[in-house]
C-alpha cells in the first residue's frame, strides 16, 4: 500500500472507527467499566450506527452545511455518541434501573463485589487487617484503583490499633492523611456501616 492509498483511506478509517472508539473510551471513563474484548469491532459497529444517525440529520440540513462533510459527520457522531454514553452511564448507576435488572435477570449491574459493598451513598468504614502485622487500621473508604495489575485501596482518617484493640496512632494533625495498600497485602477486611 502506498502513502497515497493510505491517505485516500484515512477519511474512511476516521469515519468508521474513531467515533465508536472515542465513545467506548468515554463510556469506560464515566462508568468505570473495562471493555477489553472486541474493541475494534465494537468501535466499528458503534461508528456505523452513529453515522446512520448523522446521515438522517444530514438529510434535514442544507447540502452545503458542515454536517454533510466527512469531518463534520465524525464530529457530530462523536458528540451524539458522547451524549448517549453519558445517558447510559447514568442509567447504569441508577438504583431503580438496577432493581429492574435484578428482578428480571437476577443480575446486579455492579462491576464487582467491592463496588457493591464499598461504594454506597453514605460510604463505608473499613477495618483493614494487614498480612504479617500486629495491628489493624480503621478508617473511611476513600477509593480504589488498579495499577500494574494490582488493586489498591485507600482509606481516609486512618486510626491504628494493636491486636488488643488499643489505639496507638491517629493522624489528628493531618485530616488529609490516607492509608493506601494493595488488596493482596490484606489478610482480611471488615466493613462497618
Amino acid at each position: 500500500m502506498t502513502v497515497t492509498e493510505i491517505i485516500e483511506v484515512l477519511p474512511m478509517i476516521l469515519q468508521y472507527c474513531v467515533p465508536g472508539y472515542l465513545v467506548l473510551k468515554f463510556f469506560q471513563f464515566l462508568s468505570s467499566r473495562k471493555i477489553h474484548e472486541h474493541t475494534i469491532v465494537a468501535s466499528c459497529v458503534i461508528s456505523f450506527l452513529l453515522l446512520c444517525v448523522c446521515e438522517m440529520i444530514g438529510e434535514e440540513v442544507p447540502a452545503e452545511n458542515w454536517a454533510n462533510t466527512v469531518y463534520g459527520q465524525v464530529l457530530l457522531a462523536v458528540l451524539i455518541g458522547a451524549f448517549f454514553a453519558m445517558i447510559l452511564a447514568l442509567l447504569l448507576r441508577c438504583k431503580p434501573v438496577e432493581g429492574v435488572f435484578v428482578s428480571l435477570f437476577g443480575v446486579s449491574m455492579d462491576v464487582d463485589l467491592m463496588t457493591n459493598l464499598l461504594d454506597g451513598p453514605d460510604g463505608a468504614n473499613v477495618v483493614i487487617h494487614p498480612k504479617y502485622a500486629d495491628h489493624y487500621i480503621l478508617g473511611s473508604y476513600a477509593g480504589r484503583d488498579i495499577k500494574d495489575g494490582e488493586q489498591w485501596i485507600a482509606i481516609q482518617y486512618p486510626q491504628y490499633f494493636d491486636k488488643d484493640g488499643e489505639k496507638y496512632y491517629e493522624f489528628e494533625d493531618d485530616p488529609e492523611a490516607k492509608y493506601v495498600c494493595r488488596l493482596s497485602d490484606i489478610e482480611y477486611m471488615e466493613i462497618v456501616k
